[in-house]
């Protein structure tokens, strides 16, 4: 129950309590000087006349160990301890900044934080499902079982075990052609192979004349002495190779030669080596002005 305020207005919504009708628990009544009158309890909608059960609440619970409301509002809360089964809330905010934190909390040390703006910070964290992110940075991390479904771009050194190469059917290997009575001098040139060098390319398809299916090229010079001047010359040889045949040709091919434009099954691809091996430490891998791979 509560006095009539100082002009002894009553309170919106009074209801007058006719005589005889029995009053409502958990209601508060003011008397006006001539009757009483029932104050409706607010409500998450109509919050009116808040103050007026926040005051009587107090005034009958003052002095009481424990109380149990159905419904209570409560402008401010001050506890030391607060068990619920279920806390709701259209907004809560911990600390002045909207955040979350623990107790201890110092950025990039101790504790955690979770931002109003969706930002986090944690020590350890353990996840179970499944997690997806646009961009993100790690630093001394160890990967295992791991699979990279598009592309991974690496800055600086990788210290690894064993590397697979996978396929990228995304990029066929260069194609190139050469018609019939190209010299194989010229193809040695075009390749990168030395006049003198005897040496076998594995290639990504190709064909020669109407054959598909190509497979490597293997290159092979022999010297020998040319009569009647005596002089050192080269004889030089390409073998065309398919899976069940050799087509040999010497200084000059007679049919048209095409290699790659296809797949390459499996690759792995260097980008932005070095364009030369001078002054490189042993092991590196660099690429000459042919575009061959070359290792110091």
């Amino acid at each position: 129950m509560a006095r009539p305020n100082e002009k002894g207005r009553l309170r919106p919504g009074a209801v007058p309590v006719r005589p005889g009708e029995p009053w409502i628990t958990g209601r508060v009544y003011q008397w006006n000087g001539v009757q009483w009158f029932m104050i409706p309890p607010p409500t998450e909608t109509n919050r009116q006349n808040a103050d007026l059960y926040l005051t009587a609440t107090s005034d009958a619970t003052e002095g009481a160990p424990e109380a149990i409301f159905s419904f209570a509002q409560i402008r401010s809360l001050v506890a030391s301890s607060i068990f619920a089964n279920l806390v709701g809330a259209k907004h809560i905010i911990v600390n002045t900044n909207g955040a979350i934190q623990s107790e201890d909390y110092l950025p990039g040390q101790r504790g955690f934080i979770i931002r109003a703006n969706g930002t986090a910070e944690f020590n350890n964290a353990t996840f179970r499902g499944h997690i997806e992110a646009l961009s993100g940075m790690f630093q001394n991390v160890e990967l295992q079982n791991v699979f990279i479904g598009n592309q991974a771009i690496f800055e600086g050194s990788i210290h690894s075990g064993p590397l697979f190469a996978s396929n990228d059917p995304s990029t066929p290997s260069p194609s190139r052609s050469w018609p019939a009575g190209t010299s194989i001098a010229t193809i040695r040139s075009n390749l990168g192979v030395d006049q003198n060098e005897t040496r076998t390319i594995d290639v990504s398809g190709g064909s020669l004349g109407g054959t598909t299916g190509l497979i490597r090229l293997e290159f092979v010079a022999t010297g020998y002495i040319r009569p009647p001047a005596m002089v050192p010359a080269w004889n030089r040889i390409l073998r065309v190779v398919f899976a069940n045949n050799t087509f040999t040709f010497t200084d000059t091919i007679n049919q048209t030669l095409a290699i790659g434009g296809t797949t390459a099954g499996q690759t792995l691809r260097f980008f932005n080596l070095p364009s030369g091996g001078e002054g490189l430490p042993a092991g590196t891998v660099w690429r000459d002005s042919s575009g061959i791979l070359r290792a110091v």
